[in-house]
């Protein structure tokens, strides 16, 4: 926890994960603020700034701008923008600042990306900052990338967790975890309230007839092809109609530049999928070149297309569902991933509704700026005067899901169930946010017809990403804070029976300004990693005298210290081929008494041994194909100062069974 004072605008609520987060990058310079959405970590991110007397550099989506300099005005702290767009398109950030704020980090979640390749090379030698309420989206490894654009993977070595790498195939996470990830236990929040729009008659004859026509389509003869395809059909479908059948519109296109391309390639399917589905596949493992598409299966699937555009289908059970739902004039937001889905609804639902898609936005037939549109439904909504009716419907896409304050709403309406629990996670944290004045929160979910749902099988995917996460969130809040043990005088019990084990040991270890526990057993004479006892309480001793423990404890103690310490110590392996590069270069710079290129090959040995972030790995590409002169001189990226490993007992357990004496 750090000893500094929050400034004003923090509530008293945010002060510990302030004080935590602070505590975190003077340690470790790199932490994850991953407090639910809504919880003001824009707040707390700038407080952090202001802290450590930083100018930060705040990486943001395109989209939040406004409100990152709205913040930045109110608090006084003056940050530079860049935003993650200019990221993905290859250009880095300018300037020399040492701070780095990433709003809705999540997004750097793929370090194979164009973005997370830029970005973890720029980020070296940075303190980084991620904001995101849902660190997890897919899987585990989603918040150990972040971890790793700033920190080595034996990081938390302090507290025996030798790589952080490891850590992704878990089912939990170690607490320690929680130094580096701040997560307080939930605070009071605005409650949510969530139902179900469940499919009718209609819904359920449309779902059959999609699948019974989708199963009648060659689409490709590639095995991998074909189930994508039939990916995108199936999502389209769970949507609406009219994404359905937007989609068939699509793939007869598609079919066209097929036909005049000789092939499918990865390049075409990836357009004609979409951003919708674009994070849940994994495109690279298609070729680049795809295989020949015939005109037999062009022909073929033209005309299924055709014949599937005439089916009688439609969306008039669920839109009236829909509107029936939002005329009781309580303000909604109706998330959908399709545009076409969008569309419909705004329709039935007349000129009254407001709606935003993509760059547009506007009021029924009328255009409107996207921030004015936004404001409507937001904290200044009791002044909005840019029409003379204040909507009470929002129509949007996902473009709207991310980081915006909607807390005028208090309902909000999912016409489709997003591929991660993230996505669902953050459409409703636009309502449920510091400030809401509702009792509650409703969140509606429209459940798929079932015959989609069952070949799709999308609940299941969504279920289980969303076990992942809370399995590891609920850890987290749980986590210790940084410096929540204090060194105590040992404390010894002379605990009950337990015959796998004769003493267990918790140490504190320290390294400069960071701070680790690490808990040892003894069993049959060896010293190994362990878990404190559970139930470690005094026992009946009355025939051992006290001094008899204490001397026992003492003589463990040397033993349990020389146990931890080989266990934190262990260093990764470093590449042998640059190990020998440095001890050619140091030999012949010891022949020619060089003293400056022997301190700098010192410190370029210090780097091989440290294993750095996840950068340094295109950062020491580079270096091996550099020439020698250049290795004769100062590295680029300086090691680590290295700080005295500091041990100190916290407390002793000593196991007795009842036939054997501590002596």
């Amino acid at each position: 926890m750090s000893a500094r004072t929050p400034p004003a605008w923090l509530r008293p609520e945010q002060h510990v994960s302030w004080s935590r987060t602070v505590a975190a990058i003077e340690s470790w310079g790199t932490a994850v603020l991953a407090e639910p959405v809504g919880s003001g970590k824009t707040w707390i991110a700038l407080a952090v700034a202001h802290a450590l007397g930083e100018r930060p550099l705040l990486l943001v989506p395109a989209v939040l701008q406004a409100q990152w300099r709205d913040a930045c005005a109110r608090s006084g702290i003056a940050g530079e923008l860049h935003t993650l767009e200019r990221m993905s398109r290859g250009t880095a950030p300018s300037g020399t600042a040492r701070l780095v704020i990433v709003d809705e980090g999540h997004r750097l979640r793929d370090p194979a990306t164009r973005r997370g390749r830029l970005f973890a090379r720029w980020a070296l030698g940075r303190q980084l900052l991620f904001l995101t309420g849902t660190p997890i989206v897919n899987r585990a490894q989603d918040l150990i990338t972040l971890l790793r654009y700033g920190l080595p993977r034996d990081a938390l070595r302090l507290d025996g967790v030798v790589d952080l790498e490891a850590l992704a195939l878990e089912r939990r996470p170690p607490t320690a975890l929680g130094r580096l990830v701040i997560r307080a236990a939930a605070p009071a929040r605005i409650p949510s309230r969530r139902r179900r729009l469940v499919p009718g008659p209609l819904e359920h004859t449309r779902g059959e007839c999609v699948v019974q026509r989708l199963g009648e389509a060659r689409l490709s003869d590639d095995a991998t092809i074909r189930r994508l395809l039939q990916t995108v059909f199936l999502d389209a479908a769970a949507s609406s109609d009219a994404a359905w059948r937007a989609a068939l519109c699509r793939y007869r296109a598609l079919l066209a530049q097929a036909e005049d391309a000789g092939q499918l390639d990865r390049r075409l399917l990836r357009r004609w999928a979409g951003a919708a589905l674009d994070q849940t596949v994994l495109w690279s493992l298609l070729p680049e070149t795809g295989p020949a598409v015939d005109a037999a299966l062009i022909a073929a699937d033209t005309r299924w297309v055709e014949a599937a555009l005439a089916d009688g289908t439609t969306d008039v059970e669920w839109l009236a569902a829909v509107r029936t739902l939002c005329a009781d004039d309580r303000v909604t937001i109706c998330f959908a991933r399709h545009r076409a889905t969008a569309r419909v609804l705004r329709g039935v639902l007349g000129d009254a509704v407001a709606w935003v898609e993509g760059t547009s936005a506007g009021l029924g037939p009328h255009r409107l700026a996207r921030e004015v549109v936004l404001a409507a439904f937001g904290p200044e909504r009791t002044r909005w005067r840019a029409r003379r009716v204040v909507p009470t419907i929002l129509v949007a896409t996902d473009v709207a899901a991310e980081g915006l304050d909607l807390q005028a709403a208090s309902r909000i309406v999912h016409l489709d169930l997003p591929w991660t629990p993230m996505r669902r996670d953050q459409r409703d944290g636009r309502a449920r946010r510091l400030g809401q004045r509702a009792d509650f929160v409703e969140s509606w979910h429209r459940t798929p017809p079932p015959a989609i749902e069952h070949a799709l099988a999308l609940s299941r995917i969504v279920h289980r990403k969303s076990a992942t996460a809370r399995r590891w969130l609920g850890v987290l809040e749980r986590a210790p804070h940084p410096r929540r043990h204090r060194v105590v005088p040992c404390c010894v019990l002379a605990a009950g029976a337990e015959p796998s084990r004769e003493a267990v040991v918790a140490l504190r270890l320290t390294m400069g300004r960071r701070v680790g526990v690490v808990i040892v057993a003894r069993t049959g004479g060896a010293w190994q990693p362990a878990t404190w006892p559970t139930q470690a309480t005094p026992a009946a001793n009355d025939h051992i005298p006290e001094s008899l423990t204490i001397r026992r404890a003492d003589a463990l103690l040397p033993e349990a210290i020389t146990a931890a310490t080989r266990l934190v110590t262990a260093a990764l392996p470093a590449s042998p081929h640059r190990l020998a590069r440095i001890q050619r270069l140091a030999r012949l710079a010891a022949r020619q008494r060089d003293r400056a290129a022997l301190g700098a090959l010192d410190a370029w040995l210090r780097l091989a041994r440290s294993n750095g972030a996840a950068g340094m790995a295109t950062w020491w590409e580079e270096a091996d194909l550099a020439s020698d002169a250049v290795w004769r001189r100062s590295p680029a990226i300086a090691p680590d100062p290295e700080h005295p490993l500091q041990v100190e007992p916290i407390a002793v357990a000593l196991f007795q069974s009842p036939d054997a004496s501590l002596r």
